[in-house]
């Protein structure tokens, strides 16, 4: 390798590391329910996994790598965790090389450096969740395809479309909502191509990816069954599209959250950040095609998928629209942001507004991402109890509960489930049913005299009891038989 290849390698490995240190800060916040889902179904072999996420919303890709990388890093919070920081720098690499191959080195190395400091980013990265494997398998799938069109010569044969369709496999097999940015790369590649789209080797590429995804078709029908059926998701509203950039800003799920001083920080990243896109466009006229079409390929990937998901959410179909769902789109409005820092003709003080702006919603975000509050206060609450009691000894009261306490079930902590209180349908609680790890049928069956007893709040018809803790989620209370 050459000194000048080293020197760029160094530039993503250096952000890496900036990225593995931001995101592990809150790596022992309690487990919740839906990491709390993942570490449970990866108790059963790969069999086991296919079959059972059938029955809730998502393919299988994930858990299958989350149940090989537990294999070898074991299952605590921690190591399951770092598999999403892993992709997570997966996706810097390569953010980085695709923005080197459509820009160059310097622009790539700022855009991929704001990137790297997205609080929505480095949010995901904390969870033992799909999200940032969704962002790399989008990210490198946009490296191939930007690969393939550059290797493209008359008469010639592009293996790298056959590639590609490998990817949009991949893509499909972690989370359906990659189809979204899919159609957003096919929309740019009917832009670039025009009528010259209809190419053998590409059509052959799209052919890979439809075989690939066929064994797992059946069972996403029916989850797209299940999910028109009913879902948690809220109704669209006026505010949607609004909270979406918010959030995808700052780390703010909720516009009505801006109070105070969050108005004014927030305030002036949007003037900010407004200001740099107008003179960016301006800049942008004087540009070459291949930086245009750069452009152009980031802007549809931001913003294709979510007013395809808006559209989806409209009646009569059922709301589907949830950001994290499109960390892909909100990742790369952060490159977008890089780009235009990096490209932008500006005077020092509008270079000075515009590193402000963005810096004003870094921050602004990274202090909202590390002032969350954990999802689940089980890990405290489970705390508490142990040092109530000598022999530990908890019964889950509903299988949401029972998820979240079982995964720090261990030698000084004894998790029950009682099947006779568990009657949900929902896929997310299959695997309680076939694994049974820990269940009894009755309450009667728990052998210990003495015991916890923990449901969700808002529960009323609690058993009697000689000790209570209610905490933000749940209420535990002491049980003597």
């Amino acid at each position: 390798m050459g000194m000048k290849k080293l020197k760029t390698l160094l530039i993503p490995v250096v952000l890496s590391v900036l990225f593995v240190a931001l995101a592990m800060v809150q790596m022992n916040l309690s487990i919740w329910h839906d990491e709390a889902y993942s570490a449970y179904l990866i108790r059963g072999n790969f069999a086991d996994i296919w079959n059972l996420t059938a029955i809730d919303v998502h393919p299988p890709l994930f858990y299958f790598c989350l149940k090989v990388w537990s294999m070898m890093f074991g299952n605590s919070e921690i190591a399951l965790r770092t598999m999403s920081v892993m992709f997570g720098v997966v996706a810097i690499f390569a953010a980085f090389y695709l923005l080197k191959k459509l820009f160059n080195t310097k622009t790539a190395s700022i855009a991929t450096f704001v990137m790297t400091l997205s609080p929505l980013f480095i949010r995901y990265a904390e969870e033992a969740r799909m999200y940032t494997m969704v962002l790399a398998i989008a990210l490198i799938s946009t490296l191939v395809l930007v690969t393939a069109i550059s290797r493209d010569k008359k008469g010639k044969w592009n293996f790298w479309w056959l590639l590609y369709g490998v990817m949009l496999a991949a893509g499909m097999m972690t989370h359906y909502f990659m189809a979204l940015v899919f159609v957003a790369q096919l929309a740019y590649l009917i832009y670039h191509y025009r009528a010259k789209i209809w190419r053998l080797d590409l059509i052959l590429g799209y052919v890979v990816a439809i075989l690939l995804f066929v064994p797992w078709l059946p069972k996403c029908l029916v989850q797209i069954t299940n999910v028109q059926g009913g879902f948690w998701i809220p109704e669209l509203t006026v505010a949607t599209g609004f909270n979406f950039l918010i959030e995808g800003l700052v780390y703010l799920p909720d516009a009505t959250w801006i109070k105070n001083w969050e108005a004014f920080l927030v305030l002036m990243a949007l003037v900010g950040l407004v200001y740099l896109t107008v003179k960016f466009v301006k800049t942008m006229k004087r540009e070459d095609k291949s930086s245009r079409d750069g452009v152009m390929l980031l802007v549809f990937m931001a913003v294709v998928p979510p007013l395809m998901l808006m559209t989806l959410s409209l009646p009569p179909l059922k709301p589907m629209f949830e950001t994290r769902y499109l960390i892909t789109s909100m990742t790369i409005m952060w490159l977008i942001f890089g780009v235009m820092l990096a490209k932008t003709k500006l005077t020092k003080k509008g270079l000075a507004a515009a590193i402000l702006a963005i810096a004003t919603a870094v921050i602004t975000g990274m202090v909202c991402v590390y002032m969350r509050w954990a999802n689940s206060d089980m890990k405290v609450l489970l705390a508490d109890i142990k040092t109530r009691s000598d022999d530990t000894v908890v019964v889950a009261g509903t299988e949401r509960v029972y998820l979240d306490a079982i995964f720090y079930e261990g030698e000084d902590l004894k998790v029950y489930g009682v099947s006779e209180y568990y009657h949900s349908d929902n896929g997310a609680f299959a695997p309680m049913k076939q694994y049974r790890y820990k269940i009894v049928d009755t309450i009667s069956e728990v052998p210990e005299r003495e015991y916890w007893m923990i449901f969700e709040t808002g529960v009323e018809d609690l058993p009697e009891y000689i000790e209570r803790i209610d905490t933000n989620e749940h209420i535990a209370v002491k049980v003597v038989k």
